[in-house]
């Protein structure tokens, strides 16, 4: 349902658009989000005897389709009949890489998909990779997503001003956008010079949001404006939502004191397969079981959910069909900390402060704006040829972007990108794209998204 009534407002003219509001925001999402929204609250207090056996069911729906329909986990037949969680551990951990090399054997064959969609990972490790979602996916994320933000005061149809790295046109007026879709405005996390956020200030003003989400770097940006300048009578926000980057302890003080309100994060990812956030009373991260399973990759290469354990995350996801991901290995680092929360009471396992790839890198524009390499990440056809890339920045404005290519790019490709990443910078970055044959990682493998050279406070 949502995604077709975003083909349709995306297609109407502006004035159809703007009755969109009118229909409740559980209808505009659909069906399958309602329900979902409402399993998810019924299903919040669950014991651990109940969560695990609706693992269970879950798991066995999952590995027993996967094994018969997928390509690659067909070498597990073996484990057909067996129990869920034994079937799961005799699995092997998998990277985005192994699904790169061979993507089409993590894929169902077409004839059998169904209605699906295509979608990337935003590239903030260098790989982007071209994922298969089942259409249903889309609402039952956001239930996820919404019955997170209730944690934190959210109720349907609450009104949102978000720092999110969609398009926006090279002009002043674009940098400011009405989406009422998802009962939000937005705000360009590409345009942060003082004049920009003059007019973001005005628009809080005028909007009156109840919640404020973005990015941490790009909220910080406008956090340290505020302060700075001493702006006076900003609205009331519930709290600020804040995904998609790390932040440091420091930021958190700094946004709660510039905005008044309590700072709410979350961890998760395009592949959909873990996702946790703080609960009312505690900043430790709880994952939601009825997402998917959440593990933990040791140093020894040992997987397992048990409290204490700390290294790599490793998730499976419960909910695409099309594309399942199977003890995916997500390049994020972690601890197990606890089996169920203290303060709040829920059954989930907690997880200790993530770190991992998707730090908060940031290139420089001509105007001295900084802007965050989250909102550089596409998730479309952009980099549909690129096997990996890496931006490098020497001087103000000026960026390189180094790319390793297959066989099918071409200079029509090669103007997509310089178009897609013009369409978020406008005339702060001129870019210069360089084919390599090789992009180099740190010493211990992994990739680095940026080289920066310009020092950064």
């Amino acid at each position: 349902m949502i995604m077709r009534l975003k083909e349709l407002y995306l297609k109407s003219p502006e004035f159809i658009r703007k009755t969109v509001r009118l229909i409740p925001f559980q209808y505009r999402m659909g069906r399958t989000f309602r329900n979902t929204l409402q399993f998810l609250i019924e299903s919040d207090m669950w014991s651990h005897d109940e969560y695990h056996a609706y693992q269970e069911r879950e798991l066995a729906r999952l590995l027993n389709y996967a094994i018969r329909h997928i390509p690659y986990y067909s070498r597990y037949r073996r484990l057909l009949g067996g129990k869920p969680f034994d079937m799961l551990r005799g699995i092997e951990p998998i990277t985005k890489k192994d699904m790169q090399r061979d993507l089409d054997l993590f894929v169902l064959p077409e004839k059998e998909r169904g209605r699906y969609h295509i979608a990337y990972t935003g590239g903030s490790s260098g790989y982007p990779l071209r994922m298969y979602f089942d259409n249903y996916a889309t609402g039952i994320e956001w239930a996820f997503m919404i019955a997170q933000w209730m944690r934190a005061g959210y109720k349907l149809g609450d009104t949102r001003a978000a720092f999110r790295g969609i398009e926006f046109k090279d002009n002043c007026a674009s940098i400011i956008r009405d989406n009422p879709v998802y009962d939000e405005v937005l705000l360009s996390p590409f345009h942060l010079t003082d004049e920009s956020l003059e007019k973001y200030v005005a628009a809080l003003k005028r909007f009156k949001p109840k919640f404020l989400r973005g990015y941490p770097s790009a909220l910080t940006v406008l956090a340290k404006y505020i302060l700075q300048t001493g702006v006076e009578n900003l609205p009331r926000f519930e709290a600020l939502l804040c995904g998609s980057e790390s932040y440091t302890d420091d930021q958190r003080v700094l946004l709660e004191k510039a905005f008044n309100t309590r700072f709410f994060s979350w961890y998760g990812m395009t592949e959909k397969v873990v996702l946790a956030g703080e609960c009312e009373f505690s900043i430790y991260y709880h994952a939601f079981p009825q997402y998917g399973i959440t593990e933990i990759q040791d140093k020894n290469g040992n997987v397992s959910s048990e409290i204490g354990v700390e290294g790599e995350i490793v998730g499976t996801g419960f909910m695409n069909r099309v594309m399942p991901f199977i003890r995916y290995r997500l390049d994020d680092y972690s601890q197990i900390i606890a089996d169920h929360c203290e303060k709040c009471g829920r059954n989930h396992l907690i997880l200790g402060k993530v770190t991992g790839h998707r730090v908060q890198d940031a290139i420089i524009g001509y105007s001295g704006s900084r802007i965050s390499m989250t909102a550089l990440n596409m998730h479309d056809e952009t980099f549909a040829s690129v096997r990996q890339f890496q931006f490098h920045q020497r001087e103000p404005g000026k960026v390189s972007l180094n790319l390793r290519v297959d066989s099918h790019f071409d200079d029509e490709k090669r103007s997509l990108i310089i178009k897609s990443l013009r369409q978020k910078t406008g005339d702060d970055i001129d870019y210069d794209i360089k084919l390599v044959d090789r992009i180099d990682s740190t010493g211990i493998g992994k990739g680095v998204y940026l080289q920066q050279e310009i020092p950064i406070e």
